[in-house]
């Protein structure tokens, strides 16, 4: 999927994105990285279902290429966002696209 297109005022539906370059700079990689989301004032009665994906990525080629994407800690008012890597992979930078789905 390349992109998902909905009415700009769209009720029970936000989206984003994240990087790495929200939490640190290119040149001090680290393998975990994580932040918060907000969602506006009222958007979602409860919990929406959060879909995450890859849309960037800026890794050391000396090692496999590892990268992890994903939400935690999801309530009506907003999220937790990772993008890690482990073992000797290195991650200078990461982004990715979200979309928050609330089916009343």
């Amino acid at each position: 999927m390349c992109w998902i297109a909905f009415p700009r005022r769209k009720a029970h539906v936000a989206s984003g994105s994240i990087n790495t370059m929200d939490v640190r700079s290119w040149s001090n990689p680290k393998p975990n990285n994580s932040a918060s989301v907000k969602f506006a004032e009222g958007a979602f009665q409860k919990p929406p279902t959060v879909l995450v994906a890859l849309n960037m990525l800026d890794m050391a080629g000396n090692a496999d290429l590892r990268i992890s994407a994903d939400v935690s800690n999801i309530t009506r008012d907003g999220f937790e966002w990772h993008l890690d890597t482990w073992e000797d992979s290195t991650l200078y930078a990461a982004g990715a696209s979200w979309i928050a789905l609330g089916f009343v």
